[in-house]
């Protein structure tokens, strides 16, 4: 007998740009998912299943050409069993093909194949055919997973998919003493809860989805997701992760040899770090593997030493520990988004990143890659973030979540022209937090020279000297003598501005489109600022006109100013952001800002010979 317990009405209510009616969501799209789910069964040994089933219509060429001719399925053989309940696809004009054996292929996974510790992973390809605009591809399978697999049923899922989804359904089976934890992330729904038959069932209904287009630096964070977990909080989950022989073995000899001839011969504690980290990334091969794939499980530092290959993580426990060796306190940490964390959700898929904190003696708190080289402290990367502490030994659950604040960019210009073949000046550039690449400077001081793009100046610096260097602070100037300063045209001469590389300029803004249907972020707070003073000999006249410009809303603040006086022009430019997430709705504000910044005619000095 079937009880209704709790019936939630499903109210698709996320942003208007993230669910539109239906005809619109088809607009342009290559194909539409007719229905989609998504069913998780627990069973009581603690063994479940994942059934997946798909009705995919095809509408271009291109959509069985290169996107949806083939569907990829990994699984772990290990734990996991795949079985695939039927495939076909039905013709445009309504004839049924089913899809032949020779259609399905069991192969290693691309990204498996260097690593023996992950040969037994495999990827079953299905090959679609009787493709063709208008077909439908039906799909439907089940991986079973055993009960050794994962210590709770739990999963991120996202609403919606690439293309425009008519209905997805997500169904949990649990049985009856066994509650699920979850959240609706950015969206505002509740499942249809019953009882059936000793177990209980939890379904979410979404209908008329758009398709999620890939837009630049979008905010994957304010997309609508479901999580869900069984374990009774993150806390459960979090000590069920750490249990495990990676976070606490000894290194063996070999590692610690390795250790001790870096400390031997490097002398401060924060070059003992770096090279301690770039022996990790270079020597250490990065294997990217899903922990879902493993049942998040790790091998040790030693067995990743000695295969010279690992994961993000097995790489961040290995550096962490080497560190420790060198007497430095470090430990890895899972990077979360803020959105997403709740302690109420014991969620493991939710681990993003996993990178290294380091508290040195002598210096602030660092974050570090073990798979990739930095040229600054990742503390500056990790706004919008929760940091987990991954440590077998803590008591409680360790939380960090950093506070970057606002990168500061300065240049300060001052130039002189003999005549049209020469200039000499001087740039005074001043940077902070994010925008100084310290690691990059600390190794290499003339890297500095790589800092500021226009023309041709890189090539013809003269002198360049750091007067401050340190982790949160830059500050450095440059002296220029250039032989090629403007260029000519039919008499007229452009004088093109400087900018800094690591500043705004690094962001691409200047390539965003007018309109938008996604949430967009922005890499951090700036106020980045300009000051140019250019002066002309005689015989030259200025036509860049004198200017004010200002520009306030609610993404920042803009000001230009364009000063003439007879062969002296001073041009300041200042920009400053302080909301970096950015809905739709606000988005028009923040190309307000973007056209008035990246106006040409404020971006370079235009002259001329007097007749």
């Amino acid at each position: 007998m079937r009880i209704k317990t709790v019936k939630i009405i499903v109210i698709c209510l996320v942003f208007a740009s993230i669910l539109p009616l239906a005809n619109r969501a088809q607009e342009n799209a290559d194909a539409v998912y007719q229905k989609l789910v998504k069913e998780y069964t627990l069973y009581n040994d603690g063994s479940f299943d994942l059934h997946y089933h798909k009705e995919l219509k095809l509408l271009t060429h291109y959509s069985f050409q290169r996107l949806f001719g083939e569907t990829f399925i990994v699984y772990n053989p290990e734990f996991q069993e795949l079985k695939i309940n039927y495939s076909y696809t039905v013709m445009a004009d309504g004839k049924e093909i089913q899809t032949p054996e020779n259609a399905f292929n069991e192969l290693l996974p691309r990204f498996a194949k260097d690593a023996p510790a992950f040969n037994n992973l495999r990827e079953m390809v299905v090959t679609h055919t009787g493709t063709e605009k208008g077909a439908v591809i039906n799909l439907d399978y089940t991986i079973h997973s055993n009960k050794e697999f994962m210590p709770f049923l739990m999963e991120n899922i996202w609403i919606g998919e690439r293309i425009p989804v008519q209905e997805m359904q997500v169904i949990v089976r649990l049985p009856e003493d066994i509650p699920l934890h979850y959240k609706a992330c950015n969206i505002r729904t509740g499942p249809d809860t019953f009882s059936d038959r000793g177990t209980t069932v939890y379904t979410w209904l979404f209908r008329e989805l758009q398709g999620i287009p890939y837009e630049t630096m979008a905010n994957h964070d304010k997309m609508p997701r479901l999580v869900f977990s069984t374990a009774r909080d993150f806390t459960m989950a979090y000590f069920s992760f750490v249990n495990q022989e990676a976070f606490w073995q000894d290194l063996n000899p070999e590692i610690s040899k390795a250790v001790e001839e870096i400390t031997a011969t490097s002398k401060d504690e924060l070059d003992i770090i770096l090279d301690l980290q770039k022996l990790v990334v270079k020597d250490i091969k990065t294997i990217h593997v899903s922990p879902r794939l493993t049942g998040f499980r790790y091998r040790t530092p030693n067995d990743v030493w000695n295969s010279a290959y690992g994961t993000s993580l097995e790489k961040s426990i290995l550096l962490a520990r080497m560190l420790l060796k060198a007497n430095i306190n470090a430990f890895p940490v899972a990077e979360i988004p803020s959105s997403f964390f709740d302690k109420e959700i014991g969620d493991l898929n939710l681990f993003k990143t996993f990178l290294v904190q380091v508290n040195p003696k002598k210096y602030s708190r660092w974050y570090l890659s073990a798979t990739s080289d930095q040229d600054r402290n990742y503390i500056y990367n990790l706004d919008h973030k929760v940091m987990i502490q991954l440590d077998a030994a803590v008591e409680s659950l360790r939380v960090f979540e950093e506070k970057p604040g606002i990168n500061d960019l300065l240049l300060n210009g001052e130039w002189v022209f003999k005549d049209t073949s020469k200039i000499t000046g001087q740039i005074e550039v001043r940077l902070s937090d994010y925008a100084s690449p310290y690691i990059t400077l600390r190794k290499d001081s003339s890297a500095m020279k790589t800092l500021v793009s226009t023309g041709n100046f890189s090539e013809n610096i003269k002198e360049a000297h750091i007067e401050r260097l340190s982790e949160k602070n830059l500050t450095f100037i440059l002296e220029t003598e250039n032989d090629k300063p403007a260029t000519s045209y039919n008499g007229y001469f452009i004088f093109q501005l400087p900018v800094l590389k690591n500043g705004i300029e690094s962001w691409r803004l200047g390539s965003l489109p007018d309109n938008r249907t996604t949430p967009l972020r922005l890499p951090y707070d700036i106020k980045e600022e300009y000051k140019f003073r250019l002066e002309l000999p005689s015989g030259y006249t200025y036509i860049t006109e004198n200017a004010i410009i200002e520009v306030k809303n609610e993404i920042g603040t803009l000001y230009i100013r364009v000063v003439r006086n007879y062969n002296v022009i001073e041009i300041e430019r200042k920009l400053q952001i302080s909301k970096t997430d950015i809905g739709p709705g606000l988005y028009k504000e923040l190309i307000q800002l973007k056209n008035a910044w990246y106006n040409k005619k404020y971006r370079v000095i235009t002259f001329k010979i007097n007749k």
